[in-house]
């Protein structure tokens, strides 16, 4: 199966690489960065990936050989893995962005009862900022932001353009 996404830095990574569609562009890539991850924050099962460039497959990046590739959740799945990696990106452009306006987010910030896609302080007052982009019901979406409106002082949901829900 071609998986077209990793990690960087670690299998709990938030940092997405999505692999170049050319082999000229996936030797660039290698030559610039040598480890990947098939990311947790997306599903996977955090094995190391390498990546395969050869003159009759698109590129894409594989798991080690006998390194949990027949284990791993993520390669029956390339929509749903697309998607969780989609959101990871989503959520790095907007830490990026933040980070430029001179704050310090952080990604999948964990606290007792959940955790957040993102999480910054701006003027001392805790924020939280959900990406929605998958179908939510109204009361799964009041459930979620009454539990993270404990924890910060503002969430602010960023809703899919695709989405159907209540909420």
């Amino acid at each position: 199966l071609a998986e077209r996404f990793a990690v960087l830095g670690d299998p709990g990574g938030a940092t997405v690489v999505t692999m170049p569609t050319t082999r000229m562009g996936a030797h660039a890539l290698r030559a610039r960065l040598d480890t990947f991850w098939c990311g947790t924050l997306a599903g996977g099962c955090g094995g190391q990936l390498i990546i395969k460039a050869g003159e009759q497959r698109v590129p894409h990046f594989s798991h080690m050989p006998g390194k949990g590739r027949l284990d791993c959740t993520s390669t029956g799945e390339p929509r749903l893995m697309a998607e969780r990696y989609t959101h990871l990106l989503l959520q790095q452009d907007l830490r990026d962005w933040l980070r430029g306006l001179g704050y310090e987010p952080s990604i999948e910030h964990r606290f007792v009862d959940g955790r957040f896609d993102l999480h910054v302080c701006v003027d001392d007052r805790a924020q939280a900022i959900e990406i929605q982009r998958s179908p939510l019901s109204k009361s799964a979406w009041l459930e979620r932001d009454n539990r993270y409106a404990a924890e910060v002082d503002y969430v602010t949901w960023l809703w899919g353009r695709e989405r159907e829900t209540e909420a």
